[in-house]
């Protein structure tokens, strides 16, 4: 399982509460450290990328050399990454094989962007706000805010990241982290199963029926009473979605579990807002649409956010003022709310954007 955050989030605090508890930690900066001080080839193409000086009389890599290099740019930073990430992965690979554990760890600050996620079956992310990671990291390095706010932008945003992970470890004081969901995914990890997402069939219609119908339900019960009406979304409309190839289903275990809809814009009934605006109206938008699920699945919404995530950073969303678990949903999940828009019927639903910021491209 892999453990990542930002720096100042936590991750080695969590990774050390684990090894308390009796599991084994591979730690990537450390055997970074450690490569970069001993693999040969790993210290001649740093010498050859960087000169001489990077190294002692002796041969040793001169550290405060290297942070130099990484220091002036975030190409130095992804030079350098090209070279070590590679010999990390070899390295961790032959530890991994060498361990029996039920469950063995991965702490790696670059979990995503080195790739070293397609290498865990789980991905974990600590998390803490910026303010609160930038602040830790200057009480414990003494470095000033600006060098720390430059390493900080050269990762991966942290909501990128929650997009992306299994499960998120919430540190916001940095005191002793609650791991009681990590360790239930260990033991129950069939609570946590892994979600595929597919373009929908016409075979998986009468599966997205019964879906929409429990939708229904779970709307009536919360008390929103007019969204959905009239046996909404229709056969015909759910039909015409799967054959113009925007209909998604959501699978657990080989079963359907929720479906929706994915299209780009620009969609009609966003050109006009009202009492309101869109963060961003010039950047193109995908949008997203009938959202049903099935009672009892977790982490559902999050499953699918991932998904649209990887086609646009950019999502707009509609719902109606009745359905609060949606709106909950939306803005927990750093949706903001825009205004109000209008159905081609005339019926208003308040409208949501959520614009992810990428990690620039080195």
């Amino acid at each position: 399982m892999g453990i990542t955050g930002g720096i100042g989030s936590g991750k080695t605090l969590v990774c050390q509460l684990l090894e308390d508890a009796g599991f084994t930690v591979y730690y990537c900066d450390g055997a970074a450290k450690r490569i970069m001080e001993t693999n040969e080839n790993v210290i001649r193409r740093l010498s050859t990328l960087i000169g001489q000086s990077i190294l002692t009389a002796d041969g040793q890599l001169r550290k405060d050399a290297l942070r130099s290099f990484m220091q002036d740019s975030a190409e130095n930073v992804d030079r350098i990454n090209q070279i070590v990430h590679p010999a990390v992965k070899t390295d961790f690979l032959y530890w991994a094989e060498c361990q029996s554990d039920k469950a063995v760890f991965v702490e790696c600050a670059l979990l995503f962007e080195s790739g070293f996620d397609a290498l865990v079956d789980r991905s974990i992310l600590v998390y803490a706000d910026t303010p609160t990671r930038l602040q830790r990291v200057i009480e414990r390095s003494h470095m000033d805010a600006q060098t720390v706010s430059q390493w900080m932008d050269r990762q991966m945003p942290e909501e990128e990241k929650r997009l992306r992970t299994d499960l998120v470890i919430m540190n916001p004081d940095g005191k002793k982290p609650d791991i009681s969901s990590i360790l239930d995914l260990i033991a129950h990890p069939s609570d946590y199963p892994k979600t595929s997402i597919r373009q929908s069939t016409e075979s998986d219609l009468p599966q997205m029926m019964h879906i929409f119908a429990e939708a229904r339900t779970i709307m009536r019960s919360s008390g929103n009473l007019k969204q959905w009406i009239n046996n909404y979304p229709s056969v015909e409309l759910v039909r015409e979605d799967i054959s113009k190839g925007y209909s998604f289903v959501v699978e657990r275990h080989n079963e359907i579990i929720a479906s929706f809809v994915f299209m780009p814009g620009p969609d009609s009934t966003y050109t006009h807002i009202y009492n309101g605006a869109w963060k961003d109206d010039t950047t193109p938008y995908w949008v997203l649409h009938r959202i049903g699920k099935r009672t009892g699945p977790r982490g559902v919404f999050d499953d699918i956010l991932r998904f649209c995530n990887n086609r646009s950073d950019n999502l707009r969303i509609d719902t109606h003022r009745d359905n609060k678990i949606m709106q909950k949903l939306l803005l927990r999940n750093d949706f903001q709310y825009c205004g109000i828009i209008y159905l081609n019927n005339g019926d208003e639903r308040l409208a949501y954007q959520r614009i992810v910021q990428k990690a620039e491209k080195q």
